[in-house]
């Protein structure tokens, strides 16, 4: 099984799920963690009723939001989310 991890908020969804449905189109038997703060669970379980019948799963990996308190800030052109370091 191959292990994928995006970053994405709300904001971005869109986006992320674009990149979602590109890699399952390519792939099948992928977990993809997407790292945010905001989707609502219910966006999981709705992709993920698609998502599973191909044996892949996409996991809701909450983190604390406060953890970008301590950056710079958002920058013009830069969403916050960019600001993570791992």
């Amino acid at each position: 099984m191959k292990v994928i991890a995006l970053c994405a908020d709300y904001g971005y969804l869109d986006k992320a799920e674009t990149a979602i449905k590109s890699i399952l189109y390519n792939n099948q038997y992928v977990k993809i963690y997407l790292l945010n703060c905001d989707i609502p669970q219910e966006w999981f379980v709705n992709i993920n009723q698609y998502v599973n019948q191909i044996g892949s799963e996409v996991i809701d990996a909450k983190f604390d939001h406060g953890i970008l308190n301590d950056s710079q800030g958002p920058r013009l052109g830069i969403n916050e989310m960019d600001l993570l370091d791992f």
